[in-house]
């Protein structure tokens, strides 16, 4: 039986009626998580409705979510539907409620087809990560390229809570409401913060910096500590999660910068760099986790 639970109507919420319902018919070894899941999705549907709300925005109806194993991806908005991996919430409970609030706000986003990419999955992880996990400013991953916030996801999320923080407050529910109404333009980010978002990204990332793989490889932290990935003998890397082996991946490449990573029995492809690790999402690598190397071993004399 699917697993539901009641809509709570918060007062002048945006999604007032409005109810979610996780179903683990699929996926029955998931009932347990879906149980917890379920009620804080509830509890945030509201805030998160209220948080992006625009003159003449949709009513989100009553929101499904399914766990499948027949998806293979992480989890996909699709109207007032959710789907979710099982595989993903089996291998990554510390991180599927976190993902299931992002999907939510893709529902709440609404964008016709073609608004920018990097802003919808942005915003998204900003509201995910600076507003329901409260992440500070080191957590988003800053890489030093040209226009790198068009990563999406982590890296667009920081960028954003930076503007907010500092020389844009207010920008994300602009943003938001100009790619609801097909008006984005680029000029936005220099009527509110009188700098194109070029030279604004230049600011953020020489205010951040950004980090290179050290010169001698220890061991990659994520998760907050929860996991690690140690270099082993022959070009192997050992995954841990909460002390215990999770996977093994074979090194594929490495350049001053970055190390990819294959899985060849998951299909699965990381990239570790000096400050994240990145998950290949079709032609793309886009992060998962912020990360960091340990300090280099002292040589004792």
């Amino acid at each position: 039986m699917p697993i539901s639970i009641v809509s709570v109507c918060a007062a002048m919420a945006a999604t007032a009626g409005a109810g979610v319902t996780i179903d683990a018919s699929a996926a029955p070894e998931h009932r347990e998580w879906a149980e917890k899941a379920a009620p804080i999705a509830e509890a945030w549907l509201p805030r998160l409705a209220n948080l992006l709300a625009v003159p003449g925005a949709r009513t989100p109806g009553d929101i499904r979510v399914t766990i499948t194993p027949d998806y293979k991806g992480v989890a996909y908005a699709s109207g007032d539907r959710i789907t979710m991996a099982a595989a993903w919430v089996r291998d990554h409970p510390e991180d599927a409620v976190g993902a299931l609030i992002h999907e939510l706000v893709h529902v709440i986003q609404g964008y016709p087809g073609g608004s920018e990419h990097w802003l919808t999955e942005g915003i998204a992880d900003f509201v995910r990560f600076s507003i329901y996990e409260g992440k500070p400013a080191s957590y988003f991953p800053k890489p030093g390229k040209p226009q790198g916030y068009r990563d999406a996801y982590q890296v667009a999320a920081g960028f954003l809570a930076w503007l907010e923080a500092g020389p844009a407050p207010g920008i994300v529910r602009r943003l938001h409401a100009a790619l609801r109404a097909q008006k984005y333009d680029a000029q936005l980010f220099e009527t509110v913060a009188g700098k194109t978002v070029d030279d604004l990204w230049r600011d953020y990332t020489a205010e951040a910096g950004t980090a290179r793989l050290p010169a001698a490889l220890t061991k990659l932290s994520f998760g907050d500590g929860r996991g690690t990935f140690t270099p082993m003998p022959g070009g192997e890397w050992l995954e841990t999660q909460n002390g215990r082996e999770h996977a093994r991946f074979r090194e594929v490449s490495r350049t001053a910068d970055a190390i990819e990573l294959h899985d060849a029995g998951r299909g699965i492809r990381l990239r570790l760099t000096g400050e994240a690790v990145l998950l290949q999402r079709g032609n793309q690598f886009t992060p998962l986790y912020p990360a960091s190397w340990e300090a280099e071993p002292s040589v004792k004399p």
